[in-house]
């Protein structure tokens, strides 16, 4: 992997990260109200857990 840079390993995951939410969008329609709040929730830990811990200060 030392060819391909890191800045397009770091892109690719992205994108690929973007194509699988926008995936799971539809299955958000007509839902029960809990779902929404959970939706939320995951979202935030994985947005804001890594700012949080040691680990991620350490890089």
């Amino acid at each position: 992997m030392r060819f391909v840079p890191r800045s397009v390993m770091v892109g690719f995951v992205n994108a690929l990260a973007n194509l699988v939410v926008m995936a799971q969008v539809p299955e958000l329609i007509d839902v029960p109200w809990i779902v929404y709040p959970l939706v939320a929730g995951a979202l935030a830990l994985m947005v804001f857990l890594p700012r949080l811990t040691r680990r991620s200060r350490l890089r």
